[in-house]
């Protein structure tokens, strides 16, 4: 190989590892920050009402609460995140979190992403290898997959704006929480 060529041959070669590099930080970087319309949330309270079982996001220093109305069997799952409590085997979203840290990726974080119609629209965040990937999700089940992972949640500014609800709204439609 001539020496220009075994120049040419390194400059390449370094240039493709630090574009890898780029890469995998920015993918990670973007896997760690939320979006510029996403406003962090913390989940408040597992709420059972008349009709039926409520998980009650709070929007991080907006004084503003989305309520999800869930099944019991993702509020059950929800309230033992928040309490630390783990089943003696896996349920279905330690399954899930079981299969992705098996596959080599790590969940930053989680969505309530959009709503359609009445229905609340989930997303949750991996990455692996590098790679961020988008997973849709039902929102109860993006929320407990957080729960679980122990990762941030967030809800998008346009749901917040759209069904954010205060305090006095929440205990209107019969959902106390603490």
């Amino acid at each position: 190989m001539c020496p220009r060529a075994s120049r040419n041959v390194r400059a390449n070669l370094l240039a493709a590892c630090l574009g890898v590099l780029f890469l995998t930080a920015a993918g990670q970087a973007s896997a760690q920050a939320p979006q510029a319309n996403a406003v962090p949330a913390r989940v408040v309270g597992v709420v059972n009402t008349t009709g039926g079982a409520v998980i009650v996001l709070e929007a991080v220093g907006r004084n503003l609460y989305l309520p999800i109305w869930v099944a019991d069997r993702e509020a059950q799952v929800a309230q033992g995140y928040i309490q630390g409590q783990r089943p003696p085997r896996p349920l279905t979203h330690d399954l899930y979190l079981n299969t992705v840290t098996t596959l080599g990726a790590r969940i930053t974080q989680v969505f309530v992403s959009d709503l359609q119609g009445r229905t609340f629209i989930g997303r949750i965040d991996l990455i692996q290898n590098g790679v961020v990937r988008q997973i849709d999700a039902r929102s109860s089940d993006a929320v407990c997959v957080g729960l679980g992972a122990r990762v941030p949640i967030y809800i998008m500014i346009h749901v917040l704006a759209q069904v954010g609800m205060t305090r006095a709204q929440l205990i209107q439609q019969g959902i106390v929480v603490p």
